[in-house]
């Protein structure tokens, strides 16, 4: 049946119809996670705005996974933070411990591998490596100690860095300090060949402990 609109637009008129009443638009919900419903915050009919929850799913299994997730972040934050100290530790045994009695000798004018330098260049780049060394461990120390749980990603990525450059560095005062006792043991007598040997094995066994080192951060 036709009839004229404006008839009812002052209220005068009515009609009576059977029919279907249908929304001019409608949205499908979709949920990036399949999960039970806990529980539909609005009726049918009810206005909803942008950003109002209209329905919880539950979130029991979510959670869970959410926590192991967390858990797994967390185990992974403070392994690679031992890492790091590790590192700084292995350096410090390295040089302090073990090469530096090699190269620093306070109770000799001349350390002992000083006197089985042939190439003075080398002999001196060695001792120039040393001193820079002493400069990154001063600001190495400090940027490990300061790591714990709650450090940002940031600066556990700035600490892995520095011990990296910390590592490599060392790496190329052993180079050279091997270099420097190969070149004297082809040169010696036999009888110097002792002292040259214990000076490698001192060397090698820093190495060691620094490659290692150095491995775990790649």
């Amino acid at each position: 049946t036709l009839v004229d609109v404006a008839s009812f637009r002052n209220g005068t008129s009515t009609i009576s119809a059977d029919g279907t009443v249908e929304a001019q638009s409608q949205a499908d919900l979709k949920t990036q996670i399949g999960a039970p419903i806990a529980s539909i915050n609005v009726a049918v009919g009810d206005n909803v705005s942008a950003g109002q929850i209209i329905l919880q799913l539950e979130s029991s299994d979510i959670q869970a996974q959410l926590d192991q997730v967390q858990g797994q972040y967390s185990s992974t934050r403070e392994a690679t933070i031992q890492k790091i100290q590790d590192a700084y530790l292995a350096a410090d045994g390295a040089v302090h411990g073990q090469i530096d009695q090699l190269i620093i000798n306070t109770s000799s004018p001349k350390p002992q591998l000083y006197s089985y330098v042939i190439d003075q260049q080398l002999g001196n780049r060695i001792r120039e490596e040393r001193g820079g060394l002493e400069t990154i461990f001063n600001s190495w120390k400090p940027a490990v100690n300061a790591l714990s749980a709650t450090s940002s990603d940031a600066s556990i990525q700035a600490a892995i860095v520095l011990s990296q450059s910390g590592l490599d560095k060392i790496t190329d005062l052993l180079n050279d300090m091997s270099k420097v006792l190969s070149d004297a043991a082809n040169a010696v007598t036999t009888s110097n060949l002792a002292a040259i040997n214990a000076m490698q094995a001192i060397v090698t066994g820093a190495r060691t402990s620094v490659s290692s080192a150095r491995q775990t951060l790649s």
